[in-house]
């Protein structure tokens, strides 16, 4: 009986030194992602419906399927002009029913209605209002119901790449020339030295080099350099995913000094914890609109000339209910 009573003693002790570490786990994760988010560039904007041009049925469809949208922007601030445009627009969505991350590119050169201004290329909005326009000009013309954004500029970008300490990319042969030439360019405007690619297969890329990869446009089309874009997004969070959690917190803490987000704490802190739990590490990608739903005209600008109300119920359709 003595036994017993020891075992169950012994037992006990073992079940309360177990739910302490797991509190101290818990709240040492919670202090983490306090200093990783106050080490963030944070911004906030008039997030009200009528601000962002959301209707109620948008909002509506973002609850009844799971939806959380987050408007990736990578801008060129600083090579054109102080205010620069959107050079990369991924609409990131958190779809929580399906158990998935998509990452949808949107055409910069898409001739939409941008609120208050008039009809331009979608990439546009960003100069004439910055971020906050470029969300309210997504909703608008696709139906859309995004309250947050995630912006990084091109020197930025470089240093989350050489922070992470290059991203693999497999490089196709006929890629070489023109994104060395990127490379070239990207050198003199950021002060750089990287080495161009010299080979063709799989490498690991630094920062210069990555930038410049994913703003070839020139081997193939707008199309195919979406689609580096999203295959360098995917490397990223490959890079992530594959280590543990010691360095997952020290590239989390670089990397979040060098973006700008509307994100607070909980948001970020829900993400990452869903899609760790559910182990989401795959992005599914998709652009729009698609080449063949659409014609290209040159006026004074190159535009890409679409029929709206099918592409935003198409944009819905994908972002909402799955749809492909």
């Amino acid at each position: 009986m003595k036994k017993l009573k020891k075992r169950r003693l012994n037992i006990f002790k073992i079940s309360i030194l177990i739910s302490l570490i797991l509190v101290t786990i818990l709240i040492s994760a919670g202090v983490y992602i306090h200093k990783l988010y106050m080490n963030t560039a944070k911004v906030t904007i008039k997030d009200d419906n009528e601000s962002l041009s959301i209707t109620g049925g948008n909002e509506q469809l973002g609850v009844e399927h799971g939806i959380k949208n987050i408007l990736f922007i990578g801008s060129d601030e600083g090579t054109v002009d102080n205010n620069g445009r959107s050079d990369s627009m991924v609409l990131i969505t958190i779809d929580k029913d399906n158990k998935k991350i998509k990452a949808t590119s949107f055409m910069r050169d898409t001739l939409v209605d941008i609120p208050e201004v008039g009809e331009h290329n979608l990439n546009h909005a960003y100069a004439y209002g910055g971020p906050e326009l470029l969300v309210k000009t997504f909703n608008h013309n696709f139906g859309l119901d995004i309250r947050d954004y995630v912006k990084v500029d091109f020197k930025n970008f470089i240093k989350i790449i050489d922070k992470l300490g290059g991203v693999e990319v497999d490089i196709h042969r006929n890629e070489i020339k023109v994104t060395n030439d990127y490379i070239r360019n990207i050198n003199v405007f950021a002060n750089k030295t990287a080495a161009e690619i010299k080979t063709p297969g799989l490498q690991n890329l630094n920062g210069v080099q990555a930038l410049g990869y994913s703003r070839n446009r020139y081997t193939g089309n707008d199309y195919t350099r979406t689609n580096r874009q999203r295959i360098i997004l995917q490397a990223i969070v490959d890079k992530l995913t594959k280590v543990g959690y010691v360095d997952f917190i020290k590239y989390a803490n670089d990397i979040l000094q060098d973006v700008t987000t509307t994100l607070n704490i909980s948001e970020i802190s829900d993400i990452v914890g869903w899609s760790v739990f559910n182990k989401v590490d795959k992005l599914e990608s998709t652009y729009f609109p698609k080449r063949e739903e659409s014609k290209h005209i040159v006026t004074d600008d190159y535009h890409i000339i679409v029929n709206k109300e099918e592409l935003k119920k198409e944009v819905q359709d994908y972002i909402y209910r799955d749809n492909k």
